[in-house]
């Protein structure tokens, strides 16, 4: 279910420079947020829409990209999105190196965790 003209209207002006700003990372951001806590709504009620829980996973994903970029181009702009639109922060970090730092501390944690069990 789309957002109504009139609440789109007021998350444009808050969040945009302009009304008509509308291709803002900013605005973008918020806009999908707002969809999403609706579909969430929607989903307490129907549990077993799965065709629109798919959505949900999609506009999540692309979310989570906008805030990826906005983090690597405008840090305190991410910080006041954050708490602006009441988000966490993914502690991850962003890009290739990111995978491969997560990689690495995931193996150093394995070697870790195996417990050395003497064989009788």
């Amino acid at each position: 279910m789309p957002i109504a003209k009139e609440e789109k209207q007021k998350i444009i002006d808050k969040f945009g420079k302009n009304e008509k700003d509308t291709g803002n990372t900013v605005v973008q951001i918020a806009l999908i947020t707002e969809r999403i806590r609706e579909l969430t709504e929607h989903f307490k009620m129907n549990k077993k829409d799965h065709n629109s829980r798919r959505g949900l996973r999609q506009l999540i994903g692309k979310r989570k990209r906008l805030l990826d970029y906005l983090k690597k181009s405008d840090l305190n702009k991410y910080r006041e999105t954050l708490t602006a639109l009441n988000l966490r922060s993914s502690r991850r970090p962003v890009g290739k190196r990111g995978r491969l730092l997560n990689y690495l501390k995931n193996k150093h944690r394995e070697t870790q965790s195996t417990p050395n069990v003497k064989k009788s």
